[in-house]
């Protein structure tokens, strides 16, 4: 079973690592990843539209992201032009439609309550507001094009109070350690 799930781990991480939409994380081509920029674009394709046209943008991909994203990648036979996390249960390069159920098997076993994706969004968000850009804090701006919002409004209103922080970081840094050997720890025990 361990073999069904090689996307889980990667998946959170993007998740987490860029707070791009659940939609538009699924909808992640190959070829939308570009490791070489450190970039991850967001664009619209055949397998899903985006919510908005100023949707479309590119993402940083930060090193603890790249370092998994990496291996993931290169493990792939596939093709530039399929999908990043497909769904195993077809031949077909076809969209994972719901990874609830695969995160909530994992979350029970590992003692985290309801994971889900979106709430990784909200985990990125706070994140990246404190860190620097050019050695100042990140513009709200930036933040909020990096994760497909048209202004700043969402994230004044939401992270607001996180803005004032007085310890800032270069780099965005999620700890996945803790999640990650739960998550690595399930799937074996599902292959056994």
């Amino acid at each position: 079973m361990a073999g069904t799930y090689p996307w889980i781990y990667p998946l959170v991480a993007t998740a987490a690592l860029t707070g791009i939409r659940k939609a538009e994380l699924l909808g992640l081509m190959v070829d939308d990843v570009d490791l070489h920029l450190n970039k991850i674009f967001v664009r619209p394709n055949h397998h899903r539209p985006l919510k908005t046209k100023r949707a479309t943008r590119t993402v940083p991909i930060w090193p603890q992201l790249r370092d998994i994203l990496l291996p993931y990648i290169n493990e792939r036979s596939g093709e530039l032009d399929e999908l990043l996390f497909p769904s195993h249960r077809s031949d077909d390069d076809v969209m994972l439609d719901n990874v609830d159920g695969s995160l909530d098997k994992i979350g029970r076993r590992a003692g985290i309550e309801v994971p889900r994706l979106h709430t990784f969004r909200h985990s990125y968000v706070s994140a990246r507001i404190q860190t620097l850009d050019v050695g100042h804090p990140v513009a709200l701006f930036t933040v909020a094009r990096e994760v497909g919002h048209s202004t700043t409004r969402l994230i004044e209103e939401r992270y607001g109070h996180l803005v004032h922080v007085a310890t800032r970081s270069e780099i965005v840094e999620f700890r996945l350690d803790h999640y990650a050997e739960h998550v690595k720890e399930q799937i074996a025990a599902m292959a056994s």
